[in-house]
Parts: C-alpha cells; structure tokens; sequence
C-alpha cells in the first residue's frame, strides 16, 4: 500500500475494522484520516514507519480497539475516544504526561512501554477494576 497513504483510502468510510498494519507507510498521517474511521470500531495502523503526531483529541470517535504500535509517532497522547477498551500506543516516541483528564472509563488494556512518556498515573483510573 506504501509508502504514502494512497487518496483512496479517504472514499473508504464505511470500513468498520480497518486494518493497514504492515504496509510500508511512511510519513505523517492525513488530517481526513481521523474523520473518514470515526465510526470504526477498530482501527491498526501497527508496524509501519508512519512519523508525526496524533491529534489532540480523539474523543470523537467510535473506535474501541486503537493499535498504533511501532511506528515513529512522536507528541503527547491524545485524549482518548470514550469508548476505547484496548489502547496500543507502544514502540513510538511519544512524550510528556498522560492528561490528567483521562476519559475512558470502558478501558481495560493499555500498552505504553518504549516511548518517553513522563508524569503520574492520572488518579481516576486507579480504582478501574476492569483495567
């Protein structure tokens, strides 16, 4: 599919479970991106050589299954979408702390390890039995 994200990809909107994991994409992610899979439910864009940064947010969308593992991701972590169960964000560069603001109460797995993510554990997903 790489190494660019091909423009057909932006017609695909009724995708439910994307998954272009090991395509050889490089460079950064296209704004259009987020928004044309806000209504999947799982979303892997793992294993590629995609650099940039995430979005601020990513509160609007659907996605419950978010695996964006090694790549070369760099930012802070984006405010999570509130449906998200399962968040794999792991062998990237992304930096500075968790926000404070951590909505995701439906969370039950995050992997983090192997990027440069500083600050504490927000206290509200503490008591998240689930988690």
């Amino acid at each position: 599919m790489g190494p660019l994200f091909p423009a057909w990809l932006c017609l695909q909107n009724n995708i439910d479970v994307p998954n272009i994991s090991y395509t050889n994409l490089t460079g950064t992610i296209p704004e259009w991106f987020w928004v044309v899979f806000a209504n999947a439910t799982s979303l892997d864009i793992s294993y590629n050589q995609i650099t940039g940064e995430l979005p601020h947010d990513l509160e609007f969308m659907s996605v419950e299954l978010l695996e964006l593992r090694s790549n070369q991701l760099t930012g802070s972590v984006p405010q999570l979408p509130r449906r998200i169960r399962t968040l794999d964000i792991s062998r990237n560069s992304l930096n500075g702390p968790l926000s404070l603001n951590f909505e995701a109460p439906l969370l039950q797995l995050v992997v983090l390890y192997s990027n440069r993510i500083t600050g504490v554990i927000p206290t509200q997903i503490c008591p998240w039995k689930q988690l």
